[in-house]
């Protein structure tokens, strides 16, 4: 998938060069606001790179696509605040386990459907990957890097995977599929903890 991340790291240099303000004061509050920032990036990253393309469909995976050939890899835009020392979550966690693994699966996109597809193996040949890019609003400084090559994710029983620094390593394919699959079995045990509480207290 190098040259998903190759034109992933173009966007990132692109957008460092362009000195974006992201801050639209006015009457909306700070998610609408956010909104609009994000539609007006992803304009300018698609009218300048022709394997980039946005998705109108709410229930798209990526808020934009990169093209290679014939994939398309779902990237995430984030505009975040200097200032947030909280975390941020990515798509519902079934959908991304079921693109990552089992995309040409018939697989259940639920967490019963994800963890049965991991228990009986049933995986396929090649795993893909989802690109996330995080944007600065008060610098405007941006960073980029994938599910499968960011250094941590923090496992919540509500929102998935969440992340806060964008730090990339490489991983082999093994190791990477380790990663993501330790992580969701984090986010299932979280989830199973308070049926298991009250189940223990009988």
């Amino acid at each position: 998938m190098d040259h998903f991340y190759k034109k992933l790291n173009n966007i990132v240099k692109f957008i460092n060069k362009s000195n974006l303000s992201y801050n639209i004061k006015n009457k909306y509050d700070g998610r609408i606001c956010s909104l609009l920032n994000e539609e007006r990036i992803i304009k300018k990253i698609t009218t300048k790179f022709q394997y980039a393309y946005s998705n109108n469909n709410t229930r798209s995976l990526g808020d934009f696509y990169i093209t290679h050939q014939n994939k398309e890899y779902p990237v995430n835009l984030k505009l975040i605040s200097v200032n947030n020392k909280g975390y941020n979550n990515l798509v519902g966690l079934p959908r991304i386990m079921k693109y990552l693994f089992f995309n040409d699966k018939k697989i259940k996109v639920s967490y019963e459907g994800i963890t049965t597809g991991i228990i009986n193996n049933n995986f396929s040949e090649e795993m893909n990957d989802y690109g996330i890019l995080v944007i600065q609003k008060e610098t405007g400084k941006c960073y980029g890097t994938s599910l499968l090559r960011i250094e941590s994710i923090k496992s919540n029983p509500t929102n998935g995977f969440q992340f806060k620094d964008i730090e990339t390593i490489e991983r082999t394919p093994r190791e990477s599929k380790n990663f993501i699959i330790t992580n969701f079995k984090s986010v299932l045990k979280k989830r199973a903890h308070p049926y298991l509480l009250m189940n223990n207290n009988k």
